[in-house]
């Protein structure tokens, strides 16, 4: 008669639930809404709309790798330093360059690689970490700004210096 009593509770406990699922009615205590961050970055139509926001005047590079072309320009006046960060593309490979007031690395890459080395390009002196031939991170402090370039597929040193010295 107990077992026979159990499996009815069981058996009508099942069927309840079953039925406020139904109806929408979730049986877990729901949680306390969930807060997101606000994105940083501000799309920009052109880097004089970044330096409007930022209040300085970025400089940019001239001189890309072949194929490289602008595909976005953003402006995040919310973190210290402020910074333009501008997104070049040829296909599937991307160049991300950053400028920011005040000093120390900009780039949010935080991989570990093969090397770390000190390259000069035009009066900078880079520090340069990579893979192989190529390099795939960049970063100089400069006349009071931070800079810093990230490649996913790695550029070489020649045109990472050409880049580098372009910038004005």
């Amino acid at each position: 008669m107990k077992k026979l009593s159990l499996c009815i509770i069981t058996a009508l406990s099942l069927v309840s639930l079953g039925i406020l699922t139904a109806c929408g009615v979730s049986a877990a205590p729901k949680e306390a809404g969930s807060a997101q961050l606000p994105n940083p970055f501000i799309p920009c139509a052109s880097i004089e709309d970044a330096n409007e926001i930022l209040g300085f005047t970025a400089a940019v590079p001239s001189i890309l790798p072949d194929g490289y072309e602008t595909a976005a320009i953003a402006a995040v006046s919310s973190s210290e330093p402020a910074f333009v960060q501008i997104r070049y593309e040829n296909g599937e490979k991307t160049i991300t360059y950053r400028m920011g007031k005040g000093s120390g690395n900009i780039s949010g890459d935080y991989n570990s690689y093969e090397f770390t080395k000190t390259l000069e390009a035009g009066k900078n002196t880079l520090t340069c970490s990579g893979a192989g031939e190529l390099i795939y991170n960049a970063a100089w402090d400069a006349d009071g700004y931070t800079y810093s370039l990230t490649a996913t597929d790695g550029i070489t040193e020649n045109e990472l210096q050409e880049l580098v010295e372009s910038i004005a």
